[in-house]
């Protein structure tokens, strides 16, 4: 009888951590799939940054390129 209770408890602790684990997804800024070799590839990394979303199931990286467009003028930096 202990050992049926003591095998119920193990259950009901373990059993929902290893189901609930999260699928990861990654996905370029066109939003289509991609490996996560390509996502975290090293060449470039400059002109990329990441985004992470967390919801209750998956979690979804973003690989988006960066754009740089003009330049900052001394009009928009605030002196401080």
């Amino acid at each position: 009888m202990k050992k049926k209770l003591i095998l119920i408890i193990f259950i009901g602790i373990y059993c929902p951590i290893i189901i609930a684990q999260k699928k990861e997804v990654y996905l370029n800024d066109d939003l289509k799939y991609i490996s996560k070799l390509e996502f975290n590839s090293t060449i470039e990394n400059f002109k990329y940054y990441t985004l992470k979303y967390d919801t209750d199931s998956v979690i979804i990286n973003v690989k988006v390129e960066r754009i740089t467009k003009g330049k900052i003028k001394n009009l928009y930096i605030r002196k401080d």
